[in-house]
């Protein structure tokens, strides 16, 4: 988990002190190695080092992983319970805390595009049908983001969501855009199925295309496939 730097903790010699005081004049281990900074799109000289501590209110062990990603940035303070003697331990942790943010790019993702971030529902039937209908709606854009379906999602991209910013045709996983075409391309011609029942047309009642409700009623015309 990531500790703040003013937060106290109670180092090897039993005296309680901030963890940027803990971590003050210590030196890194092992050699630098290069991290991608997402945010800033360049990459960053980081080293690692780790100490041994306690909580007052937890009885285990405790480990302070130090992140330092060069002069001017802060550095991250990793609290975790599993046991760093080597560098390569630290930067497992490491590894792990960045792969957090990628699957909180995924929450994010299927909170504002799929529309569950608010649902209500009580049994257990109703969430495993909403965690299919949710499975199914991602699984299907992340198939379109494949190698053999390139040029057909670049002409997807071209006529049904067209942007002049040229840092969005250099994106690797244009996930938005691309639920943003399919969405326009089904409500200029909503999709028919061989042997099922049509997606119905705009009424007075009508869910935005991609979104969970739309999923949910396209399930329930083509005959509960699950």
């Amino acid at each position: 988990m990531r500790w703040k730097k003013g937060n106290k903790l109670i180092d090897a010699c039993g005296q309680e002190r901030k963890a940027w005081e803990i971590a003050r004049g210590k030196r890194a281990w092992g050699e630098a190695r290069l991290l991608w900074d997402t945010h800033c799109r360049v990459y960053r000289s980081t080293r690692v080092l780790a100490r041994p501590l306690r909580h007052s209110q937890y009885r285990g062990p405790l480990w302070l992983v130090v992140v330092r990603q060069g002069r001017g940035r802060e550095p991250w303070y990793l609290l975790t319970n599993e046991p760093v003697q080597t560098s390569e331990q630290a930067w497992d942790i490491v590894f792990s805390y960045v792969r957090s943010f990628q699957i909180e790019e995924r929450f994010r993702f299927q909170k504002c595009e799929l529309q569950i971030e608010s649902l209500r529902l009580q049994g257990w039937q109703a969430r495993r049908k909403m965690l299919l209908l949710v499975t199914l709606a991602y699984g299907f854009l992340l198939a379109g983001l494949s190698a053999p379906l390139w040029l057909a999602r670049c002409t997807l991209l071209l006529h049904w969501c067209q942007r002049a910013d040229w840092r969005l045709w250099r994106a690797k996983v244009p996930l938005y855009r691309l639920r943003w075409a399919l969405s326009r391309l089904w409500q200029a011609h909503p999709p028919r199925f061989a042997g099922w029942h049509p997606y119905r047309w705009r009424s007075h009642t009508t869910w935005p295309v991609c979104s969970l409700p739309w999923w949910t009623t396209l399930w329930h015309l083509c005959g509960y496939l699950f």
